[in-house]
């Protein structure tokens, strides 16, 4: 091959590579701050949120949207670790784990408006385990030319009859999950 499509090869690797990590989704959370019966946690138990992913609370009323611990979701709380209050609020979700989201309205909040959205871990970093050591089956030592060996009296037992196992499918073997760019309410 000539150097220039060599050089060529490498830029479109190098594009396919940036184009792959740029991938990210926005999640759209509609009606956040009117009074509904939507629940915004099973919503979120549908999607898959990856690092990267946003998340905009678009609320017609400007209610706040407030990023809480566990402890402070599950008591609406109103000590928070971020809060944005303009009707369109993104939140970037920058690591895996749960992210907790409630509303500032403390009644609003008693009412159900919270989100919960758990993160997955970043599938472009994969780390794999140590592979187990193969297993060596004992060796003993032959007994010396001139000794009289006496064969045992028990008989040892013997292996059991099934083959080796089946190598089971690591989940780098199944196709990515692409999810799709969905809005609450529908």
């Amino acid at each position: 091959m000539s150097w220039k499509a060599n050089v060529y090869m490498l830029r479109s690797l190098c594009v396919l590579l940036l184009i792959q990590k740029g991938i990210a989704y926005t999640f759209n959370v509609t009606e956040w701050g009117t009074p509904n019966h939507y629940n915004y946690s099973e919503w979120a138990s549908r999607n898959r949120f990856q690092i990267g992913d946003t998340i905009v609370f678009r609320s017609p009323n400007n209610d706040s949207v407030l990023l809480v611990t566990k402890e402070q979701y599950k008591e609406c709380n109103k000590n928070h670790l971020g809060e944005r209050k303009d009707g369109n609020t993104s939140f970037t979700l920058n690591h895996s784990g749960h992210f907790y989201f409630i509303s500032g309205s403390r009644d609003r909040c008693n009412k159900n408006e919270k989100l919960e959205v758990v993160v997955m871990a970043d599938r472009r970093h994969r780390s794999s385990a140590p592979s187990p050591s193969p297993l060596v089956p004992e060796v003993t030592p032959s007994p010396a030319p001139n000794r009289k060996v006496t064969p045992p009296t028990e008989k040892a037992p013997s292996p059991s009859p099934s083959g080796p196992e089946a190598p089971m499918p690591s989940p780098a073997d199944s196709p990515p999950y692409v999810p799709s760019q969905e809005s609450f309410p529908p």
